[in-house]
């Protein structure tokens, strides 16, 4: 697939033979490095859907198979598998109060204070 821009001054992630770089449009592509005089520059793919915009992410490898965990700049998260024979879909990671709307306000519970604690 064509179409790749990096996204300028963000560093790109490197896991075993591929890298993985978010685009100028803020989706998520993977290329394979390819360490052949044939090709110059890596063939990338987008894994991102254009149902969201990817903040940050981050990368790990396992046996050959790609843990990627992306942070939305909604602020939601979401998680695959990717592996060299195709990746498998996104899936919504519900993390209970960590995408909390910028207008609730939270208080400490009063049971925890009732046991000496001072806010």
């Amino acid at each position: 697939m064509t179409g790749f821009s990096a996204l300028f001054g963000v560093p790109f992630q490197v896991a075993g033979q591929t890298i993985f770089a978010l685009a100028s449009d803020r989706s998520l592509w993977v290329a394979q490095v390819d360490e052949s005089d044939h090709h110059v520059t890596p063939q990338w793919e987008k894994l991102s859907t254009s149902d969201f915009a990817v903040r940050c992410f981050s990368v790990t490898c396992l046996r050959g198979a790609f843990q990627i965990v992306v942070v939305t700049t909604a602020g939601g998260v979401r998680a695959m598998n990717h592996q060299q024979s195709g990746p498998s879909g996104w899936v919504l990671v519900n993390l209970p109060g960590t995408a909390a709307p910028l207008s609730v306000t939270t208080r400490p519970a009063r049971r925890a204070l009732r046991g000496g604690a001072k806010e």
